[in-house]
């Protein structure tokens, strides 16, 4: 009888033991199954939302970009400096004067560009027999290659081309010198320079020489009419 009650006694533990172990390993299972059934986002709407992300950022960079009308780059420009002679000769009947410059660049986003400009310039004129209210007028058309050193917003070059230029006495009632009026030469523009591009706004700075060829006026003196200028233009990019 004893044998048997501790029998009893010792199944009943059993089962108690067996219920609990149960109800434990039920607990894990469910939190295991709950923790494994929190959704997973899908690869694909991660690369999609990534691509979403990657295109609104390069909405906001673009539109600190100005949107160009043309691929290559063309800029208007307006501008001027200082001007005078190279040789001391042409010096001695002139002082230094102001010029200034109209400008169409072709190639402004380019390695190699062409640009097609008119100058002018105006300069005291000092001779004798010459009315000494007199000065001396230039007007001039050239065309110019420039080759960018380096393509960027800022954009040091070199430059060389081809023109004509004219020169007229202005605004004297006698000439009694030997110079004549007016005189017509072709020049050749050797230069350098620096744009600085900013969201279209171009500023440019540049020192050029021009060497002369066909230049009569001012033979009776010896003086070559070689002219230098520093130039800062502004204008636009399209």
């Amino acid at each position: 009888m004893r044998n048997g009650i501790m029998f009893a006694a010792s199944v009943a533990a059993l089962l108690v033991a067996s219920s609990a172990m149960a109800q434990e390993l039920q607990s894990t299972t469910t939190t295991t199954t709950t923790e494994t059934s929190t959704p997973v986002q899908p690869r694909a709407e991660r690369r999609e939302e990534t691509r979403v992300r990657e295109g609104v950022l390069e909405l906001q960079e673009g539109s600190l970009t100005p949107s160009y009308a043309t691929g290559v780059g063309v800029s208007l420009m307006l501008g001027g400096g200082p001007t005078g002679f190279l040789e001391a000769d042409a010096r001695r009947l002139t002082s230094s004067g102001g010029g200034w410059d109209a400008r169409l660049t072709v190639g402004t986003r380019s390695i190699l560009g062409v640009e097609l400009g008119y100058i002018g310039a105006a300069q005291t004129l000092s001779a004798p027999g010459l009315d000494a209210s007199g000065y001396l007028l230039k007007n001039g058309a050239e065309a110019v290659a420039h080759l960018t050193i380096l393509n960027g917003p800022v954009q040091p070059y070199v430059l060389a081309g081809a023109g004509w230029t004219n020169f007229t006495i202005q605004n004297a009632a006698f000439n009694d010198s030997p110079l004549p009026n007016k005189d017509n030469m072709a020049h050749f523009p050797v230069g350098a320079g620096v744009g600085v591009h900013l969201r279209g706004l171009v500023i440019d700075g540049r020192g050029v020489i021009r060497p002369v060829a066909g230049d009569n006026m001012l033979n009776s003196s010896g003086g070559r009419m070689h002219t230098w200028e520093g130039k800062v233009m502004a204008g636009w990019e399209f």
